[in-house]
């Protein structure tokens, strides 16, 4: 570890694990070309080798010290192609806050740079294609260059300091040397992972990679057939977690699925399961969903990243769970990234109480935030608070997706106390608010007491809500000292909104 008096250390990978571009022999359009935004196999085909690259937009130091900073292809629709986000990770004690930070733009210029969220209440200064900022608190710091450059996005990922050693020391006296799994800086090639006892914990230190073998077609009968919801040597995901009870998956490496084909496995798994503690890790280029939790309990998911481009990749999926808590996390994917939603089950699979909190978003394909699509048994208690959206541009279909959503397309059943509270929508293409019954022929939309507290948005198109058209029952919607495009909501303002108003019972104040 290093840093200034070991006041903080740098996610480093063992050298030659993560390359230049010119190092890979891969031409920078040719890369950028990866990202097309196709819903068929060979365009989210697989690609040899890690998505992870030394960024070739970027050098940096932190408290005069080089620090890494790597990058992974994501998706911007404006331009419909590939970008590379390019992000690096710090780990800080505490009492060494504020640190400063110095960026080097390498081979292009910018005339202005924004530091988002808001809520960070950091100032930058950009001076000779430099930037440099000093944060005080953990947290996602991102640099959005003139105004909406989405080719040079960047992240610092600010964290809490911590003592690997010390961290993995605890874990074997909690549950044993024998229930720790740990795995060491390098690469990993595995084709799956599954944790099979209860009380275990599975540590992916910091420069270790776990890169997901290529091993199915999914176009193939005789592959798909191997598809199952059993763990070992099943396609079901690529980390599995079924049918546990306190489960720790900690770390400040990476689980990389980059060589998958389109669909071949969802990333991380986990299926009726309680005490789930998720914290560090990053998940890089899910060919299918990357976090699925379906009929868990008692859910903390803090500090995770999600970075992609391939479609349908979601970034965090809370599916008929209950107590779940997702903090600090950052997703830039290839589909809905911080969503609620019920699937097929018995009427005991509900979802309820779950929290998501200081969580950002970036998005070129669907959703950000919201109750998304399959909405079989009831949603309850979903709380949104002190969450934003960096920049989403997604417009195929403006009444499918949008930034803060309520959108219904299967099943029907009831939603209720849903809030939003204190979110923002930085830039929005489409529609930065959208509660829509998307399937039209469903017999009613059941909203009930959905809060918007201090929400503030900005889009291109006017927030939408749509009933059903055999819609009998009022549903109740509240905005709170919320604005659109800066001007307040109110009863009046809301006559500009796009949608079918009636039996929509809405308070302003």
């Amino acid at each position: 570890m290093s840093g200034a008096q070991n006041s903080f250390w740098a996610q480093r990978y063992p050298e030659g694990i993560i390359q230049t571009l010119e190092e890979r022999e891969i031409p920078l359009k040719a890369f950028l070309a990866r990202g097309i935004n196709q819903g068929n196999y060979d365009a989210n085909r697989g690609i040899p080798g890690t998505g992870l690259i030394v960024s070739p937009y970027f050098t940096q130091t932190v408290e005069e010290e080089e620090v890494p900073v790597y990058g992974t292809l994501t998706y911007a629709e404006s331009y419909d192609i590939g970008t590379i986000h390019s992000f690096s990770t710090l780990y800080v004690k505490e009492e060494a806050l504020p640190i400063t930070v110095t960026l080097r733009l390498q081979g292009w210029q910018a005339k202005k740079v924004e530091l988002l969220p808001d809520r960070m209440n950091t100032e930058t200064v950009l001076k000779n294609n430099e930037v440099t900022f000093s944060f005080n608190s953990y947290g996602d710091y991102t640099l959005l260059f003139d105004d909406d450059d989405q080719y040079h996005g960047y992240t610092l990922l600010a964290r809490p300091y911590v003592d690997e050693e010390d961290e993995i020391r605890v874990l074997q006296q909690q549950y044993g040397e024998d229930h720790v799994t740990v795995f060491e800086p390098g690469v990993h090639l595995l084709e799956y992972q599954c944790v099979k006892e209860d009380n275990s914990a599975v540590y992916i230190r910091s420069g270790a990679l776990l890169l997901a073998k290529h091993c199915w077609d999914v176009r193939c009968e005789d592959d798909y057939r191997k598809l199952s919801a059993s763990c070992d040597g099943s396609r079901h995901s690529f980390f599995t977690v079924s049918q546990r009870r306190n489960i720790r998956v900690y770390g400040q490496g990476a689980l990389d699925l980059s060589q998958l084909d389109w669909h071949e496995r969802p990333g991380m798994m986990f299926t009726d399961s309680c005490e789930l503690y998720i914290r560090g890790i990053q998940l890089i280029n899910c060919p299918e969903w990357a976090l699925v939790f379906y009929r868990c309990r008692q859910v903390d998911i803090r500090y995770v990243t999600v970075l992609g481009y391939k479609t349908n990749s979601d970034g965090f999926a809370i599916c008929n769970c209950q107590d779940v808590i997702v903090s600090d996390c950052f997703a830039r994917s290839g589909d809905d990234l911080f969503e609620v939603k019920t699937l097929h089950s018995n009427e005991s699979a509900v979802c309820r109480n779950v929290t998501f909190v200081r969580c950002t978003a970036w998005n070129g394909k669907a959703r950000c935030f919201g109750v998304t699509g399959e909405v079989w048994q009831e949603i309850t208690d979903i709380t949104f608070k002190d969450c934003d959206i960096i920049l989403r541009d997604a417009t195929w279909d403006n009444d499918r997706i949008g930034g803060l959503v309520l959108i219904v397309e299967q099943g029907g059943a009831p939603i209720r106390n849903i809030v939003f509270d204190s979110v923002k929508v930085h830039q929005d293409r489409g529609r930065p608010i959208n509660l829509t019954l998307y399937d039209q022929n469903l017999p009613e939309f059941f909203l009930e007491n959905i809060i918007f507290r201090n929400v503030h948005v900005s889009g291109d198109l006017p927030p939408q809500i749509l009933v059903g058209k055999y819609q009998q029952t009022p549903i109740t919607i509240t905005f709170e000292h919320s604005t659109v495009n800066g001007n307040p909501v109110t009863e009046k303002s809301l006559e500009n909104w796009n949608g079918n108003h009636a039996f929509v019972q809405i308070h302003t104040e």
